[in-house]
């Protein structure tokens, strides 16, 4: 009994520290931008662990448990900690249950870590991304203050841009446009409730998730998601995290797969350096 009780604790524990942040995320963008970050780090964590982990250990990138660190041949540095995550576990008579894992950081093991994205230059994305939307690529012919960033012509299935804007905002456009033209094909899982505004605001955090993965950062979407986030309670708030997190990995799948054949034309490194 008294096992069970411990577990039990645990269990509540971890699901507080995760109802803590979804609260948190949605107070300051300095807070949701370090989801956006961490969830871009690691897709294959589903935002409730991003968030208890980001509870335990802010700016956490790549997890695994002590076995795991120890067949990719590296040890926990002494006197760390464990942090706890949920891990579910197949059960034939229930499906699948979930029991608490110990995993470890990349920082808190003797691997020495340096950030390095596949990709860190926009145009390649852009390239990528276009790709994915099976659509076309164009800019504007006559470039005025009232020009947009993008446009998409529906009839041509053409992507417009603005050339003067800059390459990280066309990419997070780009990214959004896949989102959207995946969609209508129906290749991509959409189970968020909601009106079509609430579709168009999970495309857009997806997007923000997307682009930090490989560097970037957008501080007038982040405020646009910070919007979102205070306008849902905790429950629809993780429903958009989960429906974003589907379409992130999704397109990112579709992308990073075309790299190796985009890289015989397009750099997948900028030359100058690591943007961040």
């Amino acid at each position: 009994m008294a096992l069970q009780a411990d577990l039990s604790n645990k269990y509540e524990t971890l699901f507080e520290m995760k109802n803590h942040e979804l609260g948190k995320i949605s107070k300051t963008r300095q807070a949701a931008w370090e989801y956006i970050w961490m969830q871009g780090q690691m897709p294959y964590l589903d935002p409730g662990n991003v968030l208890i982990l980001k509870n335990q250990m802010p700016g956490a990138r790549d997890v695994k448990t002590y076995d795991e660190w120890k067949r990719a041949g590296y040890s926990i540095k002494k006197g760390e900690r464990a942090l706890k995550i949920f891990s579910p576990r197949p059960n034939h008579k229930k499906g699948a249950l979930l029991e608490v894992l110990n995993v470890f950081d990349i920082t808190q093991t003797t691997r020495s870590y340096s950030w390095a994205p596949i990709c860190d230059l926009p145009r390649t994305h852009l390239v990528a991304l276009v790709l994915v939307a099976g659509v076309e690529l164009a800019q504007f012919k006559k470039i005025t203050p009232n020009t947009k960033n993008v446009a998409y012509l529906e009839k041509e299935n053409i992507l417009v841009v603005n050339p003067h804007v800059d390459d990280e905002l066309l990419m997070l456009h780009a990214t959004e446009n896949a989102i959207y033209r995946l969609r209508e094909k129906n290749q991509l899982a959409y189970f968020l409730q909601g009106d079509w505004e609430t579709r168009v605001k999970s495309a857009h955090f997806a997007a923000q998730i997307y682009i930090a993965r490989y560097g970037f950062e957008d501080p007038i979407g982040q405020e646009e998601s910070l919007t979102t986030l205070s306008s849902f309670d905790l429950k629809e708030r993780e429903e958009l995290l989960i429906q974003a997190r589907s379409d992130f990995v999704a397109i990112m799948e579709r992308t990073e797969a075309l790299f190796p054949n985009l890289a015989k034309k397009y750099p997948l490194k900028d030359e100058r350096g690591l943007i961040r």
